[in-house]
């Protein structure tokens, strides 16, 4: 059986409207949705929880392509405990581990579990929108302290949005904005849109002295943004963080990431529980013999198979398996494998720690 049998993914978001939350000091603005009314518990003297002692280390070695031996059983572990009984510490760290490894569906819908207690929803927030580094400290209300000048910011897309239909293509355009940031000696605010054919971040300048501060344009997963733009000239270098630099009195600053969408086959939905030929058979994951990510993703597969508790095991292109049955996930081409190493933590999460 090929990749299609393990089709455990939740399905893509739909449009809706905005629906805006305040705290003292910060202003956020989600489209309306679960993590918008997440948010709307925080008031202005919620004191945020800290945060998992394990998580720095968790999304430090988290790379795109997914093969960091420590990141994934770290995660294992935290999948496999919630699964029994579900800690909102630990469903904190699910949600920045899937922010760190652009899984957007799958942080948001953490975050939005989180608003039974809006302490956690403070202490996680920051770190989404407006995307501040994991050492920058939260205070009381989900504000960030103030932030040094020429701060790496790396903005979240905004959460799916709810009961509406995505627009053509399968994408929604949805935007989240947050205002009252301090960088430096100013204070700024920053919006992130997301349409059809690219990613838009504005930066404007509410108050202070110069400050600067360097942007990420997020990538949606699914999507290649392959030119980038400040302020309407492109840039030199592709998927660098860009610096901008804010005056009092000026015009707001906008960056742009134009992107096509990646032609990568991945199943969709959400299976109630394993198939058959997966328990039977065990999953393995293909990739050439002379792959020089091969080992790396061959100290995956204990991980997995004690998560799963099926056979998990390494196979080549066109290779029998070794028994009558089995589910085959092609890892592909270097420039593909880390979505699909996204798309299957995805899809066991989501399917590990979905309602019983």
């Amino acid at each position: 059986m090929r990749m299609g049998a393990l089709c455990l993914i939740l399905g893509a978001p739909g449009t809706g409207t905005e629906a805006a939350a305040t705290a003292d000091g910060v202003v956020l603005e989600l489209p309306d949705g679960p993590a918008a009314k997440a948010w709307a518990g925080v008031g202005s003297e919620t004191v945020p929880h800290p945060l998992h002692p394990g998580l720095r280390k968790a999304c430090a070695s988290s790379s795109p392509a997914g093969t960091a031996v420590p990141t994934w059983r770290m995660w294992a572990d935290w999948v496999a405990a919630e699964a029994r009984e579900t800690a909102p510490q630990r469903r904190a760290a699910l949600c920045l581990l899937a922010r760190a490894q652009g899984r957007n569906a799958d942080a948001w819908g953490h975050y939005a579990k989180l608003g039974a207690d809006p302490r956690w929803v403070a202490s996680v927030t920051p770190y989404l929108l407006p995307g501040a580094p994991l050492d920058s400290p939260v205070e009381a209300g989900g504000n960030l302290a103030p932030l040094p000048d020429g701060v790496l910011l790396r903005p979240f897309l905004p959460p799916p949005l709810e009961d509406a239909e995505a627009a053509p293509g399968g994408f929604a355009w949805r935007k989240a904005t947050v205002r009252g940031i301090r960088v430096g000696e100013a204070t700024i605010d920053l919006t992130i849109s997301v349409e059809a054919t690219g990613v838009q971040v504005d930066v404007a300048h509410r108050g202070g002295g110069p400050a600067k501060v360097a942007i990420l344009i997020p990538e949606p997963p699914g999507y290649e943004i392959r030119i980038e733009y400040l302020d309407w000239m492109q840039t030199e270098q592709l998927r660098r963080p860009i610096l901008v630099e804010l005056q009092p009195g000026g015009e707001p600053t906008t960056l742009w990431g134009r992107m096509i969408e990646r032609r990568v086959s991945l199943p969709t939905g959400q299976a109630q529980q394993l198939p058959q030929s997966l328990v039977q058979g065990g999953l393995f994951l293909s990739l050439p013999a002379d792959d020089p990510q091969r080992d790396a993703v061959g100290e995956i597969t204990p991980v997995l198979a004690k998560l799963l508790g099926v056979r998990v095991g390494l196979t080549e292109p066109g290779a029998p398996l070794p028994g009558w049955t089995g589910t085959v996930l092609h890892l592909g081409s270097p420039a593909e494998r880390g979505e699909r190493l996204t798309w299957l933590a995805s899809a066991i999460e989501s399917f590990m720690l979905q309602p019983r």
